[in-house]
């Protein structure tokens, strides 16, 4: 009986032995075409070097779903990970489009005068060179985003066109990467232009730990810059007061915050 069942049992072996043996036969050219897929899915990822705790891997589904925004040169090729059926990173930032700004609530901020690159290269100061004593509107974006960057930049640029008289000497405008380790100046200029930004409107970028340190203090960092929060801030850098608005503001709400400011200033003006 012993003998019976070790015999069946190498007969079973030998059965099975064969079917794997057929089974890595069918399989091999799959295998290496699975391989040469895996080869070119990592070949369209280089370049990222330098965006530590940025995961700016971490899917860009849908992206091929906003053709005719300006400013996506750099996602070409990203509609491929939509068949990995991962979720979309950018499913805030779209959820958003569909929400009502919030009203402007009063902020406090405590600024460093950090030195940051403008749109030509050229080292700036934060508070001195490019804010001054005037009242700011300040936005926060990067140069390949999709979703909320356009929308915010076509508000500004509203704000802009509406106070052409004003821009410079009372009012100045500042939008800041949140991507400064891929957005270069060029590429800030080239953004800039697509959205007709006037010299007054500033566009900074610089050193990664300076720039996350300015966005810390404007409450928009995130660990990752795909999920920053679609906000305006508007501030008087003569009195201190800031207010915030969360979402895409209407670009008239942004000019009467603007004009609150300036009547406040020209009210103590009076009262001294």
């Amino acid at each position: 009986m012993r003998h019976s069942f070790t015999k069946g049992a190498r007969k079973t072996l030998q059965l099975s032995g064969l079917a794997m043996l057929l089974l890595g036969l069918h399989s091999a050219p799959l295998l290496a075409k699975g391989g040469e897929h895996d080869h070119s899915d990592h070949e369209m990822h280089q370049g990222h070097e330098g965006h530590e705790g940025h995961d700016m891997h971490k899917g860009h589904e849908g992206h091929d779903m906003h053709e005719g925004h300006e400013g996506h040169e750099g996602h070409q090729g990203h509609g491929d990970h939509q068949s990995d059926g991962g979720a979309d990173p950018h499913a805030a930032h779209k959820a958003m489009l569909n929400k009502k700004a919030s009203k402007a609530s009063s902020i406090k901020l405590n600024l460093s005068d950090a030195e940051l690159l403008n749109r030509d290269g050229e080292t700036v100061r934060l508070k001195t060179d490019v804010m001054a004593e005037r009242i700011v509107v300040v936005d926060f974006v990067y140069t390949t985003c999709t979703t909320v960057c356009p929308v915010l930049s076509v508000i500004l640029r509203k704000v802009q066109d509406s106070m052409a008289d004003r821009m410079g000497k009372e009012v100045v405008m500042v939008s800041i990467s949140v991507d400064p380790t891929r957005d270069t100046p060029a590429k800030l200029k080239d953004y800039a232009a697509k959205h007709s930004a006037g010299d007054n409107w500033y566009w900074l970028t610089g050193n990664k730990f300076k720039v996350d340190e300015v966005l810390l203090q404007m409450g928009a960092y995130t660990p990752s810059y795909e999920d920053h929060p679609a906000m305006v801030l508007v501030g008087d850098m003569k009195t201190g007061e800031w207010s915030r608005f969360y979402g895409f503001p209407d670009p008239k709400d942004i000019v009467a915050k603007i004009d609150h400011y300036s009547a406040a200033r020209s009210t103590a003006v009076a009262g001294q």
